[in-house]
């Protein structure tokens, strides 16, 4: 990837978005107890798809370092979602 820094800072963004989202969504659900609430399907799935965007061509080996921050960030969010529940 030539712009690599780019497309880290581009994923951080929409990863950002993709959790607040996510809790905006929790949130909506545990204020209404519907069952699904659709204006947030559509934003959730595009900014997880922009956040996904610039590797999708790249390689697919991984090195320890990535996957431990992947690993920590998915307990962060099953931790915030316990917390809320």
């Amino acid at each position: 990837m030539r712009f690599r820094k780019l497309g880290i800072a581009w994923s951080v963004a929409w990863g950002l978005a993709t959790v607040l989202l996510c809790v905006l969504w929790v949130r909506d659900y545990l204020d209404t107890r519907l069952v699904a609430s659709l204006p947030f399907a559509f934003p959730l799935l595009a900014a997880v798809g922009l956040a996904i965007a610039p590797w999708a061509t790249g390689p697919t080996r991984f090195s320890l370092r990535t996957l431990l921050i992947a690993t920590t960030l998915v307990a962060v969010v099953l931790g915030l979602i316990v917390w809320l529940g």
